[in-house]
């Protein structure tokens, strides 16, 4: 030591040589059966040996391909000494790897600087990436909510949403069982309407602490990157890009697979289940994983028949009921499937066009007849097929008129009417968009009651922000009135 100097103590005491040193602590580790090369501590000291050199032109360290001539075993794995030398570099905090040689040094290493990175992580720094991870892979499969502080704070909405519990809410704890129960019991200040509606995920507590290492190693690496980069080594900040891009991958994984434990109510409480270990597949979200795994177990409904919208929204004396309750029937009773909104209009769609169901909006029956989507309105009735197939047939029936005295010819009786009460009407409105519904009940249905013929010539003048887009104008916008069998022109600008 006292050729090479006293600050190479440090470097034997945290690397190589006594129990605690990285070297040593990597032998122990190893498997049983390789234990007794004691290989860590031997490529340590042997790199530690060539790290010094008397010549004119300084070659300091030693290659790969020299440690293994210099430490081969017989019946030793041929693999063992590479793989070593791979764990050496990633863990010790003095060794040095230029020009394809192993050399110790003074100056700290990428693992050193990590290390004291690592050190300076604080808590609230720690949860605040672990949050945006969280947040960057909620996915768009569902409505999440993100780590509510309280079961109040979960909006009650009518449509299929996910809240993803905080690390303070890890599954298992008695807290977090509390919590659930509140949210599907409570929302704001009263009850909550759309029970079944609402999915929850929490967090492992096993891989929980892994996942917060992991994101604080990421914080680490992105540390040493943004104060060293100019002052590291080029082969170090190859490295350095290696690492960080890696631990953004395990990070990823990592929080894929920690929020796993998926709750929702069913008839008899709160069921939870285990989502497994996600998965490489188009399910790369946790919105997605939750749907994913309600379709395989039939608690997701993608598609739903109109059979069986009548057997689940229809009691057995039930001839109609407006959409809005069929709707409500899957989001607020705890056991039946989620329906997407979409997958239900689709099957009353569907059921209209089979005759399984009929649509009643604005005193009109629609049965066996392709109808627009717009046509769904959340007061418009959702009839029995048979019921509505019985009142058509119905209306089909002839009036006979009223038997006349014998001798007089059969007139039918015509109403008297006053003479001064016009007899055409003529309007031109001018309204806002969303009073469509209130003219409708107001002015055109007592008209259509008195009226022979009630004709409307509507003008639409609609400006867009930007541009209006060709699903807009194509799927919408001109399929509705094709299906409607509307005629009509169009002026674009």
């Amino acid at each position: 030591m006292e050729q090479i100097g006293r600050e190479y103590e440090s470097i034997l005491s945290s690397d190589i040589a006594g129990g605690t040193a990285l070297a040593s602590r990597l032998d122990e580790r190893a498997a049983e059966e390789l234990r007794k090369y004691q290989l860590g501590k031997r490529l340590a000291t042997t790199i530690f040996l060539y790290s010094f050199t008397g010549a004119e032109k300084e070659e300091r360290g030693i290659p790969p391909a020299w440690l293994r001539a210099f430490l081969y075993e017989p019946e030793m794995p041929m693999a063992l000494i590479g793989d070593t030398l791979q764990k050496l570099e990633s863990e010790l905090l003095f060794l040095h790897k230029r020009d394809g040689r192993y050399f110790f040094s003074t100056e700290p290493n990428l693992n050193n600087l990590i290390v004291q990175a690592e050190e300076n992580v604080d808590e609230q720094e720690l949860e605040a990436e672990l949050k945006r991870w969280v947040e960057k892979y909620a996915g768009e499969a569902l409505k999440v909510k993100v780590w509510p502080r309280r079961p109040e704070e979960v909006p009650d909405r009518r449509e299929p949403q996910l809240v993803l519990l905080s690390p303070s809410l890890a599954y298992g704890a008695a807290e977090t069982v509390r919590f659930v129960q509140e949210a599907f019991d409570r929302a704001g200040e009263g009850k909550r309407k759309y029970p079944n509606a609402l999915l929850v995920l929490a967090p492992d507590p096993h891989e929980l602490g892994r996942t917060k290492e992991e994101v604080k190693r990421l914080l680490a690496l992105r540390a040493v990157k943004g104060s060293h980069w100019e002052r590291l080594h080029e082969s170090d900040q190859v490295e350095l890009q290696r690492r960080v891009q890696r631990a953004e991958q395990v990070v990823e994984e990592r929080v894929l697979g920690t929020w796993r434990h998926l709750c929702w109510l069913d008839s008899t409480g709160p069921k939870w289940a285990d989502l497994g270990t996600p998965h490489m597949g188009p399910a790369r979200s946790l919105s997605g994983r939750v749907v994913e795994y309600l379709r395989e177990c039939d608690r997701w409904a993608e598609e739903i028949a109109p059979q069986k919208v009548i057997q689940l929204a229809f009691a057995s004396g039930d001839e109609a009921k407006p959409y809005r309750e069929v709707r409500d029937i899957f989001y607020c009773v705890p056991g039946n499937p989620i329906v997407p909104e979409r997958a239900l209009r689709k099957a009353i769609r569907d059921g209209v066009r089979e005759g399984a169901l009929g649509i009643r909006f604005a005193d009109s029956l629609h049965f066996r007849r392709e109808v627009p989507d717009s046509l769904i309105d959340p007061e418009a009735l959702i009839v029995r097929g048979e019921v509505a197939e019985g009142e058509l047939a119905q209306a089909e029936v002839p009036q006979a008129l009223p038997e006349a005295p014998e001798g007089e010819p059969r007139v039918p009786r015509v109403r008297a009417s006053d003479e001064s009460a016009p007899r055409s009407l003529r309007l031109r409105l001018h309204i806002p968009w969303d009073r469509l519904a209130d003219i409708q009940r107001g002015v055109i249905l007592p008209l259509k009651g008195e009226s022979k013929r009630l004709e409307l010539e509507i003008t639409i003048e609609a400006e867009a922000l930007e541009a209006f887009t060709e699903s807009t104008l194509e799927q919408k916008v001109r399929e509705t009135l094709r299906q409607l069998g509307v005629e009509w022109s169009e002026e674009l600008k």
